[in-house]
C-alpha cells in the first residue's frame, strides 16, 4: 500500500517460500549464548542457511533430489535464549527413499550460526514429521562416530524429551523408544518417570503449527561422548526412527539439553 514493500515478517511457525510443505514442516531451533561477533557485517540466518543448503545440494528449488526447500530462519528474540532457528518444507517422496534430513538440517544449522559467531550450546528443538518415516530403520543409525575411545568419565550428561503433542501419549513409551536405540553405543538412554516433562522447554510456535499443546512426553536420561550440534543432530535423527518403528505416525518435538 502507499507504494511501500511489503515487509516479510520472520517468525517460527509461519509457512513462507517455496518449499514443498504438503508433509509437514521441519523446524529446528538452537538454544545457547552466542559471543565473539561475526566476521560477516550482517550475518542474515536466512540467506546464510540458503546459500549452505544450495552449495550442499540440498535445495530442492536449484535440484532435482535436493532434501527441503527453503521456508525461513532467523534469530531468536531477545530472552528467549535461542540462538537461531531454521524451518524448511520437506518432499515426502525423497523422504520415503531415505531418512527425515535432521542430521543434514542441523549440519547446515551448525555452519550457519558458526559464521554468526561462538556458540555456546544449552538445547536444540526439532519438530519432525514422524509419518515421513514409516517405521522403517533408517540411515542415521549407520552414521558412523568415532567416538567409542573417549573415556566415559569425558561423557556429556544430557536428557531428551520427545512429545506426541495432543495426538499420543508418548509418557509409557520411553523404556520402548530406548530398546530400539540399544543397537548403538554412542548414546546411553535411561527412560524416566513421565514427571520429569514438568520440566520441559517451551515450545517457541503456536501449538497450531503442529499437533499442540505438549502432552506427557517420554523422557530420556543419558550420556553422549560429546556435546555439539553434530552428535545432537545425529540422536534426534535415532530417536525420531526409534518413535515411528514404535508406530507413531504424527509430528512429534524432540528436544535435546545439557543436564
Amino acid at each position: 500500500m502507499n507504494g511501500e514493500p511489503e515487509i516479510h515478517e520472520f517468525r517460527p511457525g509461519l509457512v513462507s517460500g517455496n518449499g514443498s510443505v504438503d508433509s509437514g514442516p521441519i523446524f529446528a531451533a538452537v538454544y545457547g549464548t552466542l559471543t565473539g561477533g561475526s566476521a560477516l557485517s550482517d550475518p542474515d540466518p536466512y540467506a546464510l542457511f540458503r546459500d549452505r543448503s544450495e552449495a550442499m545440494g540440498w535445495l530442492t528449488e536449484e535440484r532435482d533430489g535436493g532434501l527441503w526447500g527453503m521456508n525461513d530462519a532467523g534469530r531468536g528474540e531477545t530472552g528467549s535464549g535461542m540462538a537461531a532457528w531454521f524451518q524448511v518444507g520437506v518432499d515426502g517422496s525423497n523422504v520415503e527413499r531415505t531418512s527425515v534430513p535432521i542430521e543434514p538440517l542441523l549440519a547446515c544449522a551448525a555452519d550457519v550460526v558458526s559464521w554468526m559467531g561462538d556458540l555456546d550450546l544449552d538445547a536444540v528443538q526439532v519438530l519432525v514429521p514422524t509419518g515421513l518415516a514409516n517405521g522403517k530403520v533408517l540411515a542415521s543409525r549407520r552414521t558412523p562416530f568415532a567416538f567409542d575411545e573417549i573415556d566415559v568419565v569425558d561423557r556429556d550428561r544430557m536428557r531428551a524429551t520427545v512429545d506426541g503433542g495432543q495426538a499420543v501419549d508418548l509418557s509409557e513409551r520411553g523404556e520402548a523408544i530406548a530398546d530400539r536405540l540399544s543397537d548403538q553405543n554412542v548414546f546411553t538412554a535411561i527412560a524416566t518417570g513421565a514427571e520429569a516433562s514438568s520440566r520441559a522447554r517451551t515450545l517457541p510456535f503456536d501449538d497450531s503449527f503442529w499437533v499442540g499443546p505438549p502432552h506427557r512426553p517420554a523422557v530420556l536420561d543419558g550420556t553422549l561422548p560429546e556435546w555439539s550440534l553434530a552428535i545432537v543432530g545425529w540422536l534426534a535423527a535415532i530417536i525420531t526412527d526409534s518413535v515411528a518403528d514404535c508406530g507413531v505416525n504424527t509430528p512429534i518435538v524432540v528436544t535435546v539439553e545439557r543436564r
